[in-house]
């Protein structure tokens, strides 16, 4: 349904939303590749399943949206599955489970990490990131701003496609859900056509704010907030270190 939530910033006041966006974007990076990349079985998996249910739990977050958001990548989870599954003599159930519940741990991690972090936070958290890439010739500010907009941009999209696939259902459309028909290509051309369309006029919409507001990128300027890491940050980092110690070795 249209009113269906979608993964956004959520305000609070929790330990997690106060840490540093630095601090919250390196517990997410190292949720997400150890979820990725540890060596253990389907033990160590759902134990990080379970530190990133208890996450959205102290963050006093609702997880509703990012559980409801599952279903958008429920192709690739099944295509993962089976592949797992029946892809090779050694494979098996369990194998298939675990990298399934992976990108789930993947999925969720990002999902906290969007819910818990402010515009701002996202901005300041990727200029810090890819400061050293300006020695290199590559615009970091133009490049984090870039990113930190598309991220904001995902839940107004799918949005906005539920909306399109409403109204024209309303106008009697009959949207077939098999892309690979011919039927199907021309009920996704009169979704994308209007998405397009929408995509431009809120990125015009965007740009004229921005202008109005004399935000320029090649100018200096000031943040509103000042983000220094304080002691909940060295004991998050730290608590993160040994947790992921235990789980990749």
């Amino acid at each position: 349904m249209y009113n269906q939530p979608s993964i956004s910033w959520q305000p609070g006041n929790s330990l997690l939303h106060r840490l540093n966006p630095i601090s919250k974007g390196l517990l997410s990076i190292g949720l997400i590749i150890t979820s990725s990349l540890h060596a253990g079985s389907l033990d160590r998996t759902i134990i990080m399943l379970a530190a990133i249910f208890v996450m959205f739990f102290a963050s006093k977050i609702s997880i509703i949206p990012a559980i409801s958001s599952l279903k958008k990548i429920r192709i690739l989870l099944l295509f993962v599955f089976i592949i797992q599954y029946a892809g090779n003599e050694q494979s098996s159930l369990i194998g298939a489970v675990d990298s399934t519940l992976r990108i789930v741990c993947v999925f969720l991690a990002s999902s906290m990490f969007i819910s818990i972090t402010s515009h701002s936070e996202l901005l300041y958290f990727w200029e810090k990131m890819l400061y050293p890439l300006s020695f290199a010739g590559i615009p970091a500010k133009e490049t984090a701003l870039a990113m930190s907009i598309s991220i904001r941009f995902f839940p107004v999209m799918f949005e906005e496609i539920e909306r399109i696939k409403m109204s024209q259902q309303a106008r009697g459309a009959r949207l077939n859900n098999s892309p690979g028909t011919i039927a199907g290509i021309r009920s996704l051309v009169s979704i994308i056509i209007p998405l397009v369309s929408l995509s431009l006029k809120k990125a015009d919409e965007l740009a004229t704010a921005m202008s109005a507001r004399c935000y320029r990128l090649n100018q200096p300027r000031t943040s509103l907030y000042s983000y220094v890491f304080q002691m909940h940050d060295y004991l998050i980092m730290l608590s993160l270190t040994i947790f992921l110690f235990f789980i990749l070795f």
